[in-house]
């Protein structure tokens, strides 16, 4: 056998090689991709803090709550991918915000919260503390200062 002989056999494995990568990861990507159409039919929620109660979830007509929002977008999500989108503004919770397994879709659909288009919205637990009284202290020197006790 000859050296050149020899040398095109051992290149031939490297570019056998280089072309099977070349072809999975062409394929990979694009077995992997979400088509087009579903990610165009998710269907959306609407919810703003200071929205009217009884809002139908709609841009118009927004959810007052988060949870007003949850059992429609999970109804939603039976047929397509759900945005539940969020007005700025602060949502106060009364209670913990607990998601369950039904928050994230169904059927291979998905559930996602996101903020409006240039909002900032702030979800919180925490409660205001009001009820606090200014008092008028004298100092050993006699001199008056006021504390918030």
């Amino acid at each position: 056998m000859s050296r050149a002989r020899v040398l095109r056999g051992l290149w031939a494995v490297p570019v056998r090689l280089l072309a099977l990568l070349a072809v999975s990861v062409a394929t990979a990507g694009a077995t992997s991709a979400v088509p087009a159409e579903r990610q165009a039919a998710a269907a959306a929620v609407y919810v703003a803090p200071g929205a009217t109660p009884g809002g139908d979830g709609t841009a118009q007509r927004p959810f007052a709550t988060l949870d007003q929002a949850r059992q429609p977008a999970h109804q939603l999500s039976a047929d397509s991918d759900v945005v539940v989108y969020l007005a700025g503004g602060t949502y106060r919770l009364s209670q913990p915000l607990a998601f369950g397994s039904g928050d994230g879709g169904q059927n291979g659909h998905t559930i996602s919260y996101q903020a409006m288009s240039g909002q900032q919205p702030v979800v919180t637990g925490a409660q205001q503390v009001a009820g606090w009284q200014v008092h008028d202290r004298t100092t050993v020197s006699g001199r008056s200062t006021s504390a918030a006790v």
